[in-house]
């Protein structure tokens, strides 16, 4: 943990340091916590993140997607890759950790603002500054999000729902001078479509 007289960003300059944050190459482990109807389903996804749009996610059945500078690669229903084109909707994403769109905090007519001061908390050995976004009135306060930026690198780190257990946040994390090119390159036999 940081000592405790460093002062608090405010949320403006944790969105700010944020943006910065798409530069960095990096790999780990995202997980992804859901409540479904029997309890709560976690998920564990390895992914890798790269300068310049550079990313992949993997499960345990391998590559679900991978983009490289210059193209894309999903992984269908059947199991097999496939190119694709322009931006892909996925959750957890590793892109949007890293500089993404902060619009992904909310739209503007979802939250009324930061509830309080962000708190310094741990989130799997890494300080963050956890920030509550407070829904607008008349919305239940379930609503409210609270989003963790890492501390020394302003990457988001959590983004959970109060008072749920769903949550999606990095459990382990791996800064590199730069990733090998191949870790976003599908080699394999591509879908025809």
């Amino acid at each position: 943990m940081i000592p405790a007289s460093k002062p608090p960003p405010t949320w403006q300059e944790a969105l700010d340091r944020f943006a910065t944050t798409g530069d960095l190459e990096a790999s780990g482990v995202l997980e992804n916590r859901l409540r479904m109807p029997d309890g709560i389903e976690a998920k564990a996804f390895h992914f890798w993140h790269g300068r310049r749009g550079r990313t992949r996610l993997d499960d345990d059945a391998g590559p679900i997607f991978m983009r490289s500078t210059d193209s894309g690669f999903v992984r269908q229903n059947d199991g097999q890759m496939a190119r694709f084109d322009g931006l892909l909707a996925w959750n957890p994403n590793p892109s949007d950790y890293f500089g993404g769109d902060p619009r992904q905090f909310g739209r503007e007519d979802e939250f009324a603002g930061v509830l309080g001061t962000p708190e310094l908390v741990d989130v799997h050995g890494r300080s963050g500054w956890m920030f509550t976004l407070a829904p607008f009135p008349g919305r239940p306060e379930e609503h409210a999000l609270q989003v963790t930026f890492d501390v020394d690198t302003g990457i988001l780190l959590r983004r959970a729902r109060v008072g749920s257990p769903s949550r999606t946040q990095i459990i382990e994390l791996h800064f590199h001078a730069e990733l090998p090119k191949e870790v976003f390159t599908w080699s394999g036999p591509i879908a025809s479509q």
